[in-house]
């Protein structure tokens, strides 16, 4: 192998694993957030349905997978799959005992923005918000 190659594929690898582990400290920070500043959401999207005890991000960011698919997985009669490709961040709030689980797309060019899905889930399992940024 040519020097100028092994080079490429060593900054090629290198860039790969910094992406890889900027993906991973992404899904495993969880952040705070305050219900409160969140109210308009609440009174403008509620979402009454109980989906069991909700301990840890792992778990709030499965259940708001499993929302979403519920809530938007068909758009204008067309199929869709509203979470494809989507990097999730968790923060919670432990004053309200609530999480609140958003997610956000890499921009390829090329690709149709999907947009921003939310949603607010209690610590008792308590699906408070379910919404959508387009």
């Amino acid at each position: 192998m040519r020097k100028p190659v092994k080079i490429a594929i060593i900054s090629l690898s290198s860039l790969l694993a910094l992406v890889a582990i900027a993906f991973l400290a992404v899904s495993l920070y969880v952040g705070k957030f305050q219900l409160s500043e969140y109210q308009d959401c609440v009174e403008r999207f509620p979402y009454d349905k109980n989906v069991g005890g909700v301990e840890d991000s792992a778990t709030a960011k499965k259940v708001a997978k499993e929302l979403w698919v519920e809530c938007y997985s068909t758009v204008n009669g067309k199929p869709n799959n509203p979470v494809e490709g989507l990097v999730l961040t968790a923060c919670y709030d432990a004053e309200n005992e609530c999480w609140h689980v958003s997610g956000f797309f890499i921009e390829v060019p090329g690709l149709v923005e999907k947009g921003e899905p939310h949603a607010l889930i209690k610590k008792d399992g308590e699906a408070l918000v379910v919404w959508h940024y387009q």
